[in-house]
């Protein structure tokens, strides 16, 4: 696209609109060379794809490869909770919860 009668008169976006349109030049060529065939510039090797993965990405894969590792339940644990419950003996520990409740968010957010 080309605008008649503004020679020069964009004055600080000029930079920026060169930087732009190499950029988009630099893109072009880049996906034309990988359009070329490897035959025609002398190279045996195809082109290579790549792939970047976000933190997000990366955490939630962690995430499930650790929960998949670890075993279902831990049956003698749930036997012995349902005894406690049953005889009416299970104690629950507000300021044991909280403490660990804190202790977590502090891992996870490092604060």
């Amino acid at each position: 696209m080309n605008i008649k009668g503004i020679d020069g008169s964009l004055g600080v976006y000029q930079e920026q609109l060169n930087r732009a349109n190499q950029a988009g030049a630099r893109r072009v060529a880049d996906a034309n060379d990988a359009k070329t065939p490897a035959s025609a510039t002398g190279q045996n090797q195809p082109a290579k794809d790549t792939i970047s993965v976000s933190f997000d990405g990366v955490l939630r894969t962690t995430a499930y490869s650790t929960a998949m590792s670890t075993g279902d339940v831990r049956q003698e644990k749930v036997d012995a909770i349902r005894e406690s419950l049953d005889n009416g003996v299970y104690a629950i520990d507000s300021r044991k919860i909280a403490t660990k409740l804190v202790q977590d968010e502090r891992a996870i957010f490092g604060k």
